[in-house]
């Protein structure tokens, strides 16, 4: 794989890893069974 494929795939796993934990974040925060819910704006943000 040459210079600018390895870096275009090297972007998309990292901004998918980056997008599946702040889904999993967010929802943590908005499911009422969860042990997260309402962890408020520094959960979130943190």
């Amino acid at each position: 794989m040459n210079g600018l494929g390895l870096d275009f795939v090297s972007e998309l796993v990292g901004t998918a890893l980056l997008v599946l934990l702040g889904t999993g974040v967010v929802a943590n925060v908005a499911l009422t069974k969860s042990k997260g819910f309402n962890g408020g704006t520094l959960m979130v943000n943190f």
